[in-house]
């Protein structure tokens, strides 16, 4: 699972989608071509148009440069192309000036997280759930942070990471049935504790809700790779890249089938074992023929034994994780399928 890229620009149009259900543009202090140009901006982020979105938040600045909104969804614009340093100061911008919008708050925690300021990011997560416990979209990042943190590594301890993960799953769900959001950051939890199968239903119940979300085919194909079931694993990113085929995200989680054998690391095993039994066969002859004069260097066969497993292993950890994707054949993976991975080559340049 850790060589599973997840895509945050994903986080960030599903983050968008729940604006648009639940929240409006409704700031009688924006003047009129602002307030027009952050809605052209959350419309943008929602088709996929990230960058274009960028653009028109930065205009939205330039005509309410003291608004704190036009900031806040430029921040979430740079998040979506993956400019995270960009979108610190307007996150931070925001929050000084309306420091009790939660959207703000949790939004400037994210961006924390993205950065990998893990103890900035849950000190700043605690203070925007604080102000509103309830808050789906709060919870939802949360989830995110910690799935990040912990996949990550660091000096947290990853079973209260994943207790916090747990406590915003559960408010989602209870709180939020109705959305895809809650299921989707319940399957993510799930992933984190490897209870694969109830990851699956925690995706299923997601595309139930809403059945067009790319995010939710990628929870779905990592559950069922968790299992073992590399072929359903394929029909769900298959299905997520045919619904967001802009993005190189799909083809990752395909290549990560295909680039899944362990016959390297096992061939560097082998080698190691193999490298061993000579070094102990060296100190064998070494003692047969001590009364008969010099053996070999059995300390110069062990070190030399040792060096050689150490690179050997080396290069079949580079080979398993480098090596371009390949077409892995018809046995799990179909035509369609095949077709992301090109794509994804090709959008990788």
């Amino acid at each position: 699972m850790s060589q599973i890229v997840w895509a945050r620009a994903q986080l960030a149009q599903s983050v968008c989608r729940s604006w648009q259900a639940q929240h409006s543009v409704s700031n009688s202090n924006v003047a009129s071509s602002a307030a027009s140009a952050i809605e052209n901006a959350r419309n943008l982020l929602a088709i996929g148009r990230n960058q274009e979105a960028v653009e028109a938040a930065a205009r939205a600045i330039a005509e309410a440069p003291n608004d704190p909104e036009p900031r806040y969804v430029y921040s979430v614009a740079c998040t979506a192309v993956g400019k995270f340093d960009h979108a610190l100061e307007p996150a931070q911008n925001a929050v000084q000036v309306a420091p009790t919008d939660v959207r703000f708050v949790g939004h400037l925690a994210s961006v924390y997280s993205s950065l990998d300021k893990n103890k900035l990011a849950f000190e700043t997560f605690d203070k925007a759930l604080a102000l509103a416990p309830l808050s789906a979209d709060t919870h939802f990042l949360h989830v995110d942070a910690v799935d990040r943190a912990v996949r990550g590594g660091g000096n947290f301890r990853p079973s209260k990471l994943i207790e916090r993960a747990k406590t915003s799953a559960d408010v989602l769900v209870s709180s939020y049935p109705q959305l895809a959001d809650s299921h989707a950051a319940h399957a993510r939890y799930l992933l984190l504790t490897e209870d694969y199968q109830e990851a699956a239903w925690a995706a299923h119940r997601a595309l139930e809700i809403d059945p067009n979300r790319a995010s939710s085919y990628q929870l779905l194909g990592v559950a069922f790779q968790g299992v073992g079931d590399k072929r359903k694993a394929g029909d769900a990113f298959v299905m997520a890249g045919k619904l967001d085929p802009h993005s190189s995200t799909s083809g990752d989680l395909l290549a990560s089938l295909a680039t899944g054998s362990i016959a390297p690391i096992a061939f560097a095993c082998w080698a190691a074992l193999r490298l061993g039994r000579v070094a102990a066969s060296g100190q064998e002859n070494f003692a047969d023929q001590a009364t008969t004069g010099p053996g070999l260097n059995t300390t110069a066969i062990f070190i030399i034994g040792v060096i050689l497993s150490v690179v050997c292993l080396g290069i079949a950890v580079w080979f398993h994780k480098n090596k371009p994707a390949r077409d892995p054949g018809p046995k799990y993976l179909s035509p369609e399928a095949r077709a992301i991975l090109a794509a994804r080559n090709e959008l990788r340049g």
